[in-house]
Parts: structure tokens; C-alpha cells; sequence
């Protein structure tokens, strides 16, 4: 009978820690310029607490042109600001290694996101390290940089079926310059612990840099699963 009641308990301990974590699994196709047409799959876990969340991700992509490599690295922390609306504060961290151009790119954010049940909203600043091999390692740091999100949903975010459409610099795994912004409409699903999602992405070239940021669009759909 005691060993009964103790893995009920472990049992309930364990499903309690698992039913805090975030799965989200995604696939895309995309195409721009420089990269030309390219696949994209990528994995992003989310950890929660009461006060705090944490965040991990990986994101690979590949192609014809520049083959199959690592994109990029994330990983995040939050604290939910203990106020009577969902208000926290973040931190980002992001690796693009970009190893075929010899150069690696390492970005900081710092931000606030508020999430109401039909928006979310992020502002924020970043500063991002650029190392080029190609001239002995040497370091150009950009910084005093801003970053936002404004996605708008017709139903309230915990409905079965959704739309959502959105403006931003910040993605998952790319931060984009203030006036080069990503337009996204995104469709779902959710039934119960499983979320389905499409959406398409657009980025229109550049006001600055035509060829450093071209134009480029991506299509993209996967599941979130929150157990």
C-alpha cells in the first residue's frame, strides 16, 4: 500500500512538471535572393513556472545553393511581472553562425510583452555583435536597437479556431531592423493540448539596403503542444 501511494505521488509530481512544458514543432519553404528557394524546420520548447518561464530553440535550414546548415541558436528567460494584467519582461538571447560567409552573429534583447486575450504586444531593444574571420575576427557591435511585435486575433487566443494578423521586426530566430518589418497571417486549430497552425510571411525589401535585406517571403505551418 505505501509503495502504491509513492508512485501515485511521484506520478503526480511528474505530470505536474510536465504539464508546464511548451512543444512547438515547425516547418516552411521560403525564398529571397541571396538564399534562393529553402527549407526550414526548427524546434522551440518553452518551460513555465509561476513567476518565470524559460525558452530553448533550434532552427536549420536548407538548399540547393548553400546547402543544409544550423540557422541558428535561441535561448530566453521571463519573469510575469506580479501585476493584475499579463505583463513580463524579457530576455533573448540569439547565435546565427552563418559559417559559410565566415561571419557569426550574436544578439541580446531585452523587451516587455503584454498579452491580452485578442493581442500581443512586445517592444524592446537589442544589441547585436558581428564577428567577420575574414578580418581577423575583428567584432562590430550594434546597439541602441528597437524591436516590436503587434499580433491581433479575432477570437480570444484560447478559441478552437483563430486568425491572426501581425507586424513585426522580432521573429522566433531573426531580428529584423525597425523599418524592415514582417507581415504575417497565421490560421489554427486548437482542439485540446494540440495546436494547428499555417501562416504566411512577407518581408518587403528593404527602405535602407535593398540587397542586404531583399525581399522575401515565407510559407510555414506546424503543431504546439502543450500536454
Amino acid at each position: 500500500m505505501r509503495t502504491r501511494l509513492l508512485i501515485i505521488s511521484f506520478l503526480t509530481l511528474y505530470s505536474g512538471l510536465f504539464a508546464q512544458v511548451t512543444l512547438q514543432h515547425r516547418i516552411g519553404i521560403g525564398h529571397n535572393p541571396t538564399t534562393k528557394t529553402y527549407a526550414d524546420i526548427s524546434t522551440n520548447a518553452l518551460y513555465s513556472l509561476p513567476n518565470w518561464h524559460f525558452q530553448a530553440g533550434v532552427n536549420w535550414q536548407g538548399s540547393s545553393y548553400l546547402g543544409t546548415s544550423l540557422q541558428a541558436l535561441t535561448l530566453g528567460a521571463g519573469y510575469n511581472i506580479p501585476i493584475s494584467q499579463p505583463l513580463s519582461a524579457e530576455l533573448c538571447y540569439m547565435y546565427h553562425p552563418h559559417a559559410r560567409n565566415l561571419i557569426s552573429e550574436q544578439t541580446v534583447a531585452l523587451s516587455l510583452l503584454y498579452l491580452p486575450s485578442h493581442f500581443d504586444i512586445q517592444i524592446g531593444t537589442y544589441v547585436r555583435f558581428l564577428q567577420s574571420q575574414q578580418i581577423g575576427n575583428e567584432t562590430v557591435t550594434e546597439s541602441k536597437l528597437f524591436l516590436y511585435q503587434l499580433n491581433a486575433y479575432i477570437m480570444p487566443k484560447n478559441n478552437i479556431y483563430n486568425a491572426m494578423l501581425g507586424v513585426r521586426s522580432y521573429d522566433t530566430f531573426d531580428i529584423e531592423q525597425a523599418g524592415n518589418p514582417i507581415y504575417v497571417l497565421q490560421l489554427s486549430y486548437r482542439p485540446k493540448v494540440m495546436q494547428y497552425f499555417i501562416e504566411g510571411c512577407v518581408k518587403p525589401a528593404g527602405f535602407y539596403n535593398i540587397l542586404v535585406h531583399p525581399f522575401h517571403t515565407q510559407l510555414r505551418g506546424g503543431i504546439v503542444w502543450t500536454p
